[in-house]
């Protein structure tokens, strides 16, 4: 197998589902270590739960990939905090930040086993979160 990003770190948002996970796994299959960052809401919005993240990471983990699971939330473009916690956390445990992804921007309609997708009211983290962790990089 191909290890395209082998010794890279890599962020991803949205992580714990959806696109986001697939992300998750692709890097973590080119040989990333990966950040699952997910607050592990419901699809449509709203809640909360460490659940979707920390399988994503087992998963990476039990394929013999390095990952950790972060439930910040980095929408809050007025508060950079979580963003802040996140990028320390790899470079705490995956020895620096090298790549990012944002992943989360639409959801399924009419709930599980939707055959068609909407986009959801604008959400944040799309345009506002890779922005902001390049700033605070600068």
């Amino acid at each position: 197998m191909s290890q395209l990003c082998k010794d890279r770190v890599v962020v991803i948002t949205g992580a714990g589902r959806g696109i986001g996970r697939e992300y998750a796994l692709e890097f973590a299959r080119q040989g990333a270590k990966v950040v699952v960052n997910d607050l592990g809401g419901r699809g449509e919005g709203g809640g909360a739960a460490s659940g979707p993240a920390q399988e994503v990471v087992a998963e990476i983990r039990a394929a013999g990939g390095e990952a950790i699971a972060n439930f910040d939330d980095v929408a809050d473009w007025a508060d950079w905090a979580g963003a802040e916690r996140m990028i320390r956390l790899a470079g705490r445990h995956l020895a620096g930040a090298g790549e990012r992804n944002c992943s989360r921007s639409a959801a399924p309609g009419g709930g599980r086993g939707a055959r068609s997708w909407r986009v959801r009211r604008p959400d944040p983290v799309v345009p506002y979160a890779p922005a902001g962790l390049y700033r605070r990089r600068r």
